[in-house]
């Protein structure tokens, strides 16, 4: 699941989204698995926060649930930075739909998110990050876990 510090003005409007057909690449479509055109989730007409929005495994078709065995370390699909000609660079986040269908296309600034992956036989684990740009690129950067008060966890609040 993602929590994303978004707002109403950071998506693009459908005449600036970058496409992976704007990048001429039959190999970058066959690795996303893009099928015709990208269908984004998020425009700004419709906007409602990112909050608690499934995300997608990087694996074939990008499935929302996978099994993982001890000692793997699948990859999880959160984000990509897209740069075509003739439209702004932009982060493009994942649905659980794959990278067929994006959460939305956003500016590129810094963002905090909230990643959590949980199991059927575990607890639910959720990890902070921001993701800032430097230069030409962004970096993703663990932040510090916050603690819950003890006090809050033992009267289940």
């Amino acid at each position: 699941m993602l929590i994303l510090d978004a707002k109403p003005n950071d998506l693009y409007g459908d005449g600036q989204l970058a496409l992976t057909k704007d990048l001429g690449d039959d190999e970058f479509l066959r690795k996303f698995n893009i099928q015709g055109e990208e269908n984004f989730l998020l425009r700004k007409s419709d906007w409602r926060p990112v909050d608690n929005e499934l995300l997608a495994w990087s694996q074939i078709n990008n499935p929302r649930n996978i099994d993982i065995y001890p000692n793997t370390h699948p990859i999880l699909d959160v984000f990509r930075l897209m740069r075509v000609a003739d439209k702004p660079p932009q982060l493009q986040f994942v649905s659980e739909g794959g990278w067929q269908s994006l959460r939305g296309a956003f500016t590129v600034r810094e963002y905090h998110l909230t990643i959590t992956v949980g199991a059927d036989n575990a607890r639910a684990a959720a990890r902070r990050y921001r993701i800032r740009p430097i230069g030409d690129d962004v970096v993703v950067e663990p932040l510090a876990n916050r603690k819950k008060k003890w006090w809050l966890s033992a009267t289940g609040g």
